[in-house]
């Protein structure tokens, strides 16, 4: 996720999501111990509740899109936290993103 506008003091333009980091933490990144830390270091989004999520869901008609629970969790997370925005290369996250207006475009900070 990212955040619209430049940051001051040192402070990423970019937040992170625990969900992120779990995804990569059951894979192998380069440097995979060093990356991991860098994602943690990143401020975090702030995270939608299960309940949120399945109500947001319902609400907007999230389902039989393609989209998984955790495509969801980001959604609603990027939704939640203020200024942010979606960077994804999943198509059917990416169109989601799109229709909330949330979608991060590279070189847009």
């Amino acid at each position: 996720m990212s955040r619209s506008g430049r940051t001051n003091c040192g402070l990423s333009p970019f937040n992170s999501h625990p969900l992120i980091i779990s995804e990569l933490a059951c894979g192998t990144p380069p440097s995979r111990a060093q990356t991991l830390t860098d994602l943690a270091s990143l401020q975090p989004a702030r995270q939608a509740s299960a309940a949120e999520v399945l109500a947001f869901i319902d609400r907007e008609h999230l389902f039989g899109l393609g989209c998984g629970i955790v495509d969801m969790h980001l959604l609603a997370s990027t939704l939640i936290t203020q200024g942010a925005r979606l960077w994804t290369l999943d198509k059917r996250l990416g169109i989601q993103a799109e229709r909330f207006g949330v979608t991060h475009r590279i070189g847009a900070y």
